[in-house]
């Protein structure tokens, strides 16, 4: 009762808050914010930004403007004009120090007649990640708005001047005001449609804007834009219908509010059909990107329960959901996540930089095909630069760039032996086509990805097979003096193609390699061991009759036809007058997908074939070696 009571009074306040702003979006202001031209970032809570997609790059203050220190000729804002380029925005970003109404209005414009007859700019506001309000500014035409919208605390505003095409003579003028006015806050209802879920129940749920968000039936479990919490009788599901024949994607974060929350499990279902699933352990933040081809009317389900209910289930979280008819720009996934291992000894990447070609065993050149360039150092600069004429190659303790057509190489000779993980995110600018960066042990690849960007897909493939991930995770066994290498490779243009290196981690370990979600995974697959002749499928392992034979791994028919019942698979062969059938042609007849690792191991799984990558295969193939797979 006192619970429908307070709901009940935050409905009126509601009220009174849409009377109020109905009858005036002149209500006096409390506290006024505008862009101002100044030489340090964040006075009046403003930032000078250009903008990629949908990140904000705060700007660097040389010569009298505001650039980015990583684009030559990119965008610049001065007093007096902001100037895009074709590829990057340019403008404000305003972080709000308080949660209130504000009224949002001001003006764009070409101020100059040189621009009569160009196509303009397109001034843009958003919301966090949504855009609310955008319009088309020429010469001698304008741009104004004036409108009221809710706002949290931290949460930020983007003014953008985008070139609308062409940013040929683009030099624009726009100073934005913030006022707070002496209004309730009233909470915008979202546009998402969000469902509880028990068993095979569905229900849509209510936005109720007390909670600022959509609560369940039994008064626990809750969903939003922002925050996701579900039970132990509702899990709790946003939903998507796709409207054309393409692509579509899914991406989004969870990130635990309390490490007692038990852990967090996202699935992506199409149509009926769980296409991915993902762990999110208890204390860590985790990402989730997943792609796949769609028709249009198929509804996409990206729904969320506890991994075990803890009452602690509550998390941050984001769920953006789009469609293309092409691919789409660079992944960020979580794969293998929370370690019990001890960390022995660390070090970055970046900290190895030196001065000196060889210091530490440390030793960076450019390299095109087998031949290897040493770089100079420039005391200038504060890094090192390619010697090949004209190249824009160079290593930094922040960063390292492929030059043109040449690859930017560090090398590292380890100083000790044991088990080693490197790890960490190597982010490149939205706007890059991507790197290929690769790490090798002793000439061997261990770890491959092109950061920031992602490979062409066929038109036929399901869903995107390959993840192109910026954060380096793997682990390995190394000896003192072993040589550990990274590479980095022009994808196409080499044009902001700067990877930063700052947060890769090289840390020596000991204990269980095996992260909390690799097992996880592990326990949800069926694993065939052809040395062991074993296979072990739900917590149980058995012995099998298994051979390789020209490269290709047979299962007696009996023990196919037992674990993949409705599987359809072409060569048979006959042997000793048993009859066996290919495992991977007859896994994937079953839908499955399938994983050769550790030169023994057959792991075969649902979902998309992400589910074990660089990371958790260097994990298994070292945890094999210990006699420690499975507890």
């Amino acid at each position: 009762m006192l619970k429908k009571i307070a709901w009940l009074l935050a409905v009126i306040l509601v009220f009174n808050s849409l009377a109020a702003m109905g009858a005036s979006t002149d209500a006096a202001v409390i506290a006024t914010y505008t862009a101002a031209f100044g030489n340090e970032q964040g006075v009046n809570n403003w930032y000078f930004c250009e903008f990629a997609g949908q990140t904000a790059n705060e700007l660097i203050m040389s010569d009298g403007y505001w650039h980015s220190p990583d684009h030559t000729g990119g965008p610049f804002l001065r007093s007096i004009e902001l100037v895009p380029t074709d590829d990057l925005d340019i403008g404000y970003k305003f972080v709000s120090p308080e949660k209130g109404m504000v009224r949002l209005r001001g003006e764009a414009w070409l101020p100059y007649d040189t621009s009569k007859g160009t196509d303009g700019i397109k001034a843009v506001i958003c919301k966090g990640k949504n855009e609310i309000w955008s319009g088309v500014a020429t010469y001698g035409s304008p741009i104004k708005y004036d409108f009221v919208t809710s706002i949290k605390e931290g949460q930020e505003l983007q003014f953008r001047i985008n070139c609308n095409g062409s940013s040929s003579k683009d030099w624009s003028r726009w100073y934005p005001t913030v006022e707070y006015l002496a209004l309730d806050y009233k909470p915008e209802a979202e546009t998402n449609l969000y469902f509880q879920k028990k068993g095979d129940e569905y229900k849509q749920l209510e936005f109720d804007e007390a909670l600022e968000g959509y609560p369940a039936g039994d008064g626990i479990a809750f969903i939003s834009a922002e925050f996701v919490r579900p039970s132990d009788e509702y899990t709790m599901v946003r939903r998507y219908t796709t409207t054309a024949l393409g692509r579509c994607r899914v991406q989004g974060m969870i990130a635990p509010t309390d490490e007692r929350c038990g852990g967090t499990l996202v699935s992506v279902i199409k149509s009926g059909e769980k296409v991915w699933e993902q762990l999110f352990p208890e204390d860590e933040k985790g990402f989730f990107d997943v792609r796949m081809r769609v028709n249009p009317g198929e509804v996409i389900d990206v729904e969320v329960s506890p991994y075990a209910y803890t009452g602690y289930n509550y998390a941050e979280w984001s769920c953006d959901i789009t469609e293309s008819p092409g691919t789409f720009s660079a992944c960020v996934a979580s794969t293998s996540q929370k370690h019990t291992y001890s960390v022995l000894d660390e070090f970055s990447l970046g900290s190895l930089i030196g001065t000196e070609q060889g210091a530490g065993g440390v030793s960076v050149y450019t390299q095109k095909y087998a031949r290897k360039i040493p770089m100079t150092y420039s005391s200038a600069d504060k890094r090192w630069n390619s010697a090949v004429e004209n190249d824009i190659g160079y290593v930094s303790a922040e960063a390292a760039h492929p030059g043109n057509h040449y690859d930017t190489v560090i090398e590292v000779e380890l100083p000790k032996s044991g088990i080693l993980r490197i790890d960490g995110d190597m982010l490149v600018s939205d706007v890059s086509d991507g790197v290929v960066s690769r790490i090798a042990l002793n000439g061997e690849v261990i770890w491959s990805s092109r950061v920031g960007g992602e490979r062409p897909v066929r038109w036929d493939e399901p869903y995107d097979v390959s993840y192109f991930n910026n954060t380096a995770n793997v682990v390995a066994q190394v000896q003192e003096g072993d040589a550990l290498t990274f590479t980095f490779n022009q994808w196409r243009k080499s044009t902001y193609d700067k990877v930063d290196i700052s947060n890769v981690m090289l840390r020596y370990i000991e204990g269980n390699v095996l992260s909390q979600t690799t097992k996880w995974k592990l326990d949800r697959s069926i694993v065939v061991d052809t040395k062991a002749k074993s296979i072990r499928a739900n917590g149980q392992t058995e012995g099998i009759e298994i051979f390789v034979k020209d490269g290709t791994t047979y299962i007696s028919k009996a023990a196919a036809l037992k674990y993949f019942p409705n599987a359809k698979s072409d060569g048979v062969i006959t042997q000793n007058g048993a009859e066996y059938l290919p495992l991977r042609s007859t896994a994937e007849g079953a839908g499955k997908a399938v994983v050769w690792t550790a030169d023994r191991l057959v792991i075969i799984h649902d979902g998309i074939p992400v589910l074990f990558g660089w990371a958790e295969s260097s994990e298994i193939e070292l945890a094999l070696e210990g006699g420690v797979l499975f507890d």
